[in-house]
């Protein structure tokens, strides 16, 4: 197999993984009877948001929008799918073994986009109804929210391989702190969408810097 095919193989054993926990935890019956009923009420509400919005929708500012995506990324980190096995194999097919990685790498990008963009999509009756932003904003806004999850995930992938022990505690809480006021500063007056746009050239510069001596 290619290092492709491994990768795939890799990520269908890891999702069967997951769900044999799932179906040993509920039964499929059970499942089925929670699934579409929380399918329905989701887009009846999804509706009305759209219809009018709720009442709590005050506290959902953009500032606190971002603060929930910029803690949700530090909870995350991008899988390689690299096993301890592969160093006696791939130290004779190197190519194939940074080929793995680098598909690991798209394929881990790729799932971050959709979900931040699933995500958004349940927010734009938010944005554009309560925030009053346009298309090019909410596009803007999106590409600043990728980048910015992208440069976290990185940066934690990095930090794996670079330290260990209270060394990487202590940078991850102290690059916690800076980055989420620096993160929040951002979004302080209007007029933001292509400052937003070159901030997030920006990251993605710097995360492929970050993820560059692992991956590549």
């Amino acid at each position: 197999m290619n290092s492709l095919q491994v990768l795939i193989n890799r990520i269908k054993k890891d999702y069967m993984y997951q769900f044999r926990i799932w179906k040993n935890v509920l039964d499929w019956t059970v499942m089925l009877y929670i699934l579409i009923p929380a399918i329905v009420a989701a887009v009846i509400i999804y509706r009305s948001w759209w219809l009018e919005l709720p009442s709590w929708s005050n506290l959902l500012s953009v500032s606190v929008i971002v603060s929930a995506f910029y803690i949700g990324a530090w909870s995350g980190v991008y899988r390689l799918f690299v096993n301890e096995a592969d160093g006696i194999f791939y130290l004779k097919h190197t190519s194939d073994f940074i080929s793995m990685k680098k598909w690991a790498f798209t394929y881990e990008i790729l799932k971050t986009i959709l979900r931040i963009v699933l995500l958004m999509f349940v927010l734009l009756p938010f944005l554009m109804k309560l925030h009053n932003m346009d298309l090019f904003e909410i596009v803007c806004f999106l590409l600043y929210l990728i980048a910015m999850i992208t440069f976290i995930q990185s940066l934690h992938l990095r930090f794996r391989f670079s330290y260990t022990g209270w060394k990487q505690k202590i940078w991850h809480v102290t690059l916690f702190i800076v980055f989420f006021f620096g993160n929040l500063s951002l979004f302080i007056g209007d007029g933001k969408a292509l400052f937003l746009v070159v901030i997030a050239v920006l990251l993605a510069g710097v995360s492929f810097y970050l993820v560059k001596p692992i991956v590549y």
